[in-house]
């Protein structure tokens, strides 16, 4: 009878920790997903700043200085000096001046990178030290978090992009809001 018993329970469904196994099997299926799209986005964004690199060396050749480009434009689609306006003009996408990591309220201004302004007109070979070149917008807020891991891209004056640290940022002194 006990064997009875036994057989429609199995029958009934799953066993709680048959359950519990599903469960985690689909946690963790879940987590590997979010975890490669936060790897994907980080690349991508690695990849946009290497391209703007590109674009802002390439004109520095031609015009033998620096574009003067604004900090953050009002209108990133349409103000002179932007960033996006800029990276059209070099043949590189518009998009390539949004990381796509950045909070989706700030992507849709159509640029998420601040530019280093003290940069403008200068030359990259006058630069005795790397400087910052563009960051990432979250960092002037610390009610935003940093998109990736817990820290932002910095794309340097010699064309290595760093992950810094909030900490790290203030080190370099790169501009933030009022803590």
């Amino acid at each position: 009878m006990s064997m009875n018993k036994y057989n429609q329970k199995n029958k009934a469904g799953f066993s709680s920790s048959g359950l519990l196994l599903l469960l985690l099997a689909l946690l963790l299926g879940v987590s590997a997903y979010l975890t490669f799209q936060n790897w994907k986005k980080e690349r991508i964004c690695a990849a946009q700043l290497a391209a703007i690199y590109d674009a802002v060396s390439r004109y520095e050749i031609r015009q033998g200085i620096l574009p003067a480009l604004q900090f953050y434009p009002v209108d990133p689609a349409s103000q002179e000096g932007s960033l996006r306006l800029f990276l059209m003009g070099e043949g590189v996408r518009g998009d390539d001046a949004v990381c796509p990591s950045s909070p989706r309220i700030f992507r849709k201004t159509g640029q998420t990178y601040l530019w280093n302004d003290a940069l403008n007109g200068q030359h990259l070979s006058a630069l005795k030290e790397p400087r910052w070149m563009l960051v990432e917008m979250n960092a002037l807020s610390t009610d935003v978090p940093p998109p990736h891991w817990g820290r932002y891209h910095v794309l340097m004056t010699d064309g290595t992009i760093r992950k810094l640290s909030s900490a790290q940022l203030r080190e370099m002194q790169i501009p933030r809001a009022i803590e």
